[in-house]
């Protein structure tokens, strides 16, 4: 597959984005192309996370699976999946009764909503710190002037860490628990 040279254009637009180079599989380096970078990125998404979070997940991970051919397309998908963190709080929240609404009748920002839950022991410091540091990803992914190009490797690291994370959130239905470890 050609690498592109140059700006995108409907003529090269299904080379592959000049900045994927290496990239580490687990084993060894290879070389990136969009069918590994897509196949890296689509994976399953928990069915019974919230349909908001669901969608913010499947929208970050498309734009990361062509960000093969684009690669900014990278750095738009894991703003993505900050949008789906600030939705998993907000709907935590709600599920332990808390209230979206500040007593001036505004929405609490995502800071404010992480803050109500350590108050009421929802969360813990180190959950605290993580979700808190995700408001910080997700600003500095969605603003155009950061037009960064993140490594893949970052990527997918922060894609897992946040699947965990949600998991302790939302975990498993317990049916779907007991089939996981009677089939593992």
């Amino acid at each position: 597959m050609a690498v592109r040279e140059g700006p995108l254009t409907p003529a090269n637009l299904l080379d592959s984005a000049p900045e994927l180079g290496q990239i580490f599989d687990g084993t060894a380096l290879r070389m990136a192309d969009p069918q590994y970078v897509a196949n890296t990125a689509l994976g399953p998404i928990p069915e019974h996370f919230p349909e908001l979070v669901k969608a913010f997940i499947h929208r970050g991970l498309a734009c990361i699976a062509y960000s093969g051919f684009y690669n900014l397309l990278a750095t738009i998908g894991m703003g993505q999946f900050g949008m789906a963190t600030e939705a998993a709080i907000r709907e935590y929240s709600l599920q332990h009764g808390l209230s979206l609404i500040d007593p001036n009748s505004k929405p609490y920002g995502f800071h404010n909503l992480i803050n109500n839950l350590k108050r009421d022991s929802l969360l813990d410091d180190r959950q605290v710190d993580f979700w808190k540091s995700t408001v910080k990803l997700r600003n500095y992914l969605l603003h155009p002037e950061e037009n960064v190009a993140l490594d893949y490797s970052i990527i997918y690291i922060n894609i897992a860490v946040i699947t965990e994370e949600l998991l302790i959130l939302f975990p498993p239905p317990m049916e779907v628990a007991c089939r996981t470890l009677e089939n593992p």
